[in-house]
């Protein structure tokens, strides 16, 4: 039977018990999985943005794991309709046993803060938003407090932004406008769709429609405004409280606010992790070189200490000099270095000569320095620098198409002078003994390795012949490929790719000479910049991203630091199309070429997208069959009640009971049970009497069905379809003829 009156456009309170005094109220309304997975998203994009600068890759995935798990929690909690004082002491439980966890171990309260954080107090507030969202994401109870994420999310984003312009963090903030947009467009809808207020029509429901799309315009376009205005004071901020505070982590990040945005940042980290699987080569340029020496490499930073799996800048702290004072963005300032406890004066470096080097960044933002062997002079636009024991120089600015001229001390790198060099190791400094000779973390030798160094360096009596056959001996048995799958973590790269895998890329190369080198006693360290580069014209270079690079230098007494390459002569197996192929294949495979994370989140965006259209713009525009049978104008649990008694029937109609026109339910209930054999009344009597009650109840009343009365109805339904799959045929008798 069709409904004939409409009720009017009166609000009705909604009947909702009272929660006891002192108890949370049970979880708002029914819980959308939607919602939820945008809320995760926007909480993730913010956790990104933070952990992308911290160099921890435990603690970042520690805290994606507990947000995803807490998102979990509150939604099945939701779900099942059970208040959080339910839950209040499994919640302590857990909290006291991550204490004990992490108070156990070896960091103590460290566990729950990241590696390197004390050096670096720009990052607290950072930290303690992180893990206000994690506890957040154990008490989403409500449509709102999930949309609240939002906050501490952008948060996180600014704070980050302020200090760091890496598009990957850009990125995040992309991918959080999307979520957040989502989330207020469809939290708003889902309020629409329990609204109290009956009588809302089709085209009520299109008026909806169109707010929707100015409500999601306006946020796109809110977003956009406050990231372009709100940059440049923000950054400002952040660049002068981050230089105060941790200008180690944080001035290699900084830019200047008229800089452009769509340049790749040009930096060197504190740490070189080892073989961690293949790299992709892109032609893209970053600097161009004048120099009259050809053949030279340009070092950004070096590494002493050796982890088993990365080498590590451990002589920064305590060894760093800040120089020069604000200056005119179009002065030049020159700047002299001073050799400190890790090199040599220049009156020892016997035979050396001078080098003049004008390097422009041409495709990169950058704060590092880079420049051949031991930079002495430097002619560079900037309020000042900062230079550390590692030959680290970073620019209080960002240097974008801005020239530097340098002054670098080249060692003499003569074989005789050399092998003269090395004839005594009493010459060496204490100091370099000390931090260039350390084997392992726990200063414990690896049998395997020290058998190889000696069978390799027997009968060589100077360390230069040495370190030459180590290096001969290392290209001639290991090939360079730069799509060698990445090393277990259990095991000691050096030793994995020496004796197991025997391929990698400059990494592998320079981490194992150098470590074989302080196993014949030899002073050594990586250092990590980039290839001579392109020669393009007389005297000048092109260093593109794909010359990165890393090798090992070598002490001498009386010469200084010495590079050796161990990846000359070896064999190339790299397949130097992959990265064009990957490129030119498609999309998809080029969001993976950068790990699963990128596809993940398309694929989130994408399902988000797609339920939005679905949600927002399909069912509005062409509405469904409640819309036609006049369904709109009752409130969403009406909806799901009057659904389920129509399944019903379709279900009794497929069974040969079909009702007939203009029968109202109670009386289609009594021709059913006429008409079913004992049997099938048996098991259909009970859950077809309480359909029927609950449909005529709100379907012709003005009532408000409540969720407990929605779930009724549709386990009564259910409990119909499973009747009448159990009954045979013939289960309702014919109607006898007249």
């Amino acid at each position: 039977m069709q409904d004939t009156q409409k009720p009017s456009n009166v609000p009705i309170a909604p009947q909702t018990p009272a929660s006891p005094a002192g108890e949370d109220a049970l979880p708002e309304g029914p819980a959308s999985l939607w919602l939820y997975l945008a809320g995760l998203g926007v909480a993730l994009s913010g956790l990104y943005a933070v952990n992308y600068g911290l160099d921890d890759q435990n603690f970042a995935m520690m805290t994606y794991a507990l947000v995803a798990t807490g998102f979990l929690v509150s939604y099945i909690l939701r779900v099942r309709r059970v208040s959080l004082q339910a839950v209040k002491v499994p919640m302590l439980v857990c909290l006291g046993l991550l204490l004990l966890a992490g108070l156990s171990s070896e960091r103590g309260f460290g566990w729950f803060m990241p590696e390197g954080i004390a050096d670096d107090r720009s990052k607290t507030l950072q930290i303690l938003l992180t893990w206000v969202m994690i506890f957040s994401s154990f008490r989403l109870n409500s449509d709102g407090n999930v949309l609240f994420l939002c906050v501490p999310s952008i948060a996180l984003l600014a704070l980050s932004s302020a200090t760091t312009v890496d598009p990957d963090v850009q990125n995040a903030f992309f991918v959080f406008i999307i979520c957040a947009t989502f989330l207020v467009v469809h939290e708003n809808y889902l309020r629409t769709q329990r609204a109290t207020v009956l009588g809302r029509s089709v085209a009520r429901e299109r008026s909806l429609s169109f707010g929707q799309v100015q409500l999601a315009f306006c946020c796109i376009v809110s977003a956009l405004l406050l990231a372009n205005v709100l940059a440049v004071p923000i950054q400002s901020v952040g660049q002068a409280l981050a230089l105060p505070m941790a200008p180690n982590s944080l001035l290699r990040q900084m830019q200047r606010a008229n800089q452009p945005h769509n340049l790749l940042p040009v930096n060197e980290s504190d740490t070189l992790d080892l073989a961690t699987g293949p790299v992709a080569e892109s032609d893209t340029p970053l600097l161009r070189v004048r120099c009259l020496i050809p053949n030279l490499y340009w070092r950004g930073t070096t590494f002493d200490y050796y982890t088993g799996h990365s080498f590590e800048n451990r002589l920064l702290s305590g060894n760093s000099t800040v120089l020069g004072a604000p200056l005119a963005d179009s002065d030049r300032k020159d700047f002299a270095f001073s050799p400190g406890n890790f090199d040599i004066p220049d009156s020892d470096m016997q035979g050396s000569t001078l080098c003049k080097q004008e390097i422009t960044p041409i495709g990169g933002l950058t704060s590092q320095l880079y420049g051949a062997a031991r930079i002495e002079d430097i002619k560079v636009a900037t309020a000042g620098m900062r230079i550390n024991a590692a030959g680290s120089i970073i620019s209080f600015d960002i240097l974008s198409r801005s020239p530097y001229e340098v002054v670098s001390r080249l060692p003499d790198q003569s074989p005789d002078h050399l092998r003269a060099a090395s004839a005594s190791r009493q010459d060496i400094p204490e100091a370099i003994r000390e931090a260039y000779l350390e084997k392992r973390p726990d200063e414990t030798e690896d049998a395997s390795l020290r058998a190889l160094v000696s069978s390799i360096i027997g009968g060589k009596h100077d360390d230069y012949d040495r370190v030459v056959a180590l290096r001969d001996y290392i290209a001639s048995h290991c090939k360079y490929n730069l799509q060698a799958p990445a090393a277990p973590r259990n095991q000691d790269v050096v030793s994995y790719f020496l004796f197991t895998s025997q391929q990698g890329y400059c990494d592998s190369f320079a981490a194992a000479l150098t470590v074989l080198c302080r196993y014949a006693g030899i002073p050594a360290r990586i250092a990590s910049g980039f290839l001579t580069g392109e020669a393009t014209s007389a005297n000048t270079y092109l260093v593109r991203e794909k010359d990165k690079h890393a090798w090992t230098e070598v002490f001498f007494p009386r010469i200084g630091w010495v590079p050796f390459d161990a990846t000359e002569g070896a064999e190339d197996i790299s397949d130097h199309s992959f990265h064009k192929k990957l490129q030119g294949s498609n999309l998809w495979a080029a969001l993976w070429s950068h790990g699963w994370l990128p596809p993940a989140a398309g694929l989130l965006l994408l399902g988000l997208l797609g339920y939005l259209i679905k949600t927002e713009l399909l069912n509005r525009i062409r509405p469904r069959r409640r819309i036609r049978t006049g369904l709109l104008d009752r409130p969403a649990t009406n909806v799901a009640i009057i659904e389920a008694y129509l399944g019903a029937c379709a279900s009794l109609a497929r069974r040969g009971m079909a009702r007939p026109g203009q029968t109202t339910p109670d009386e289609f209930l009594r021709l059913v049970l006429s008409r079913a054999d004992t049997a099938l009344l048996t098991d259909l009597q009970a859950p077809l009497e309480r359909l029927t009650v609950l449909c005529t109840r709100f379907r012709y009343g003005r009532e408000i069905a409540t969720e407990d009365d929605a779930r009724a109805a549709r386990e009564a339904a259910a409990l119909i379809a499973q009747a009448l799959s159990r009954a045979r045929r013939g289960a309702f008798a014919l109607p006898s003829s007249a």
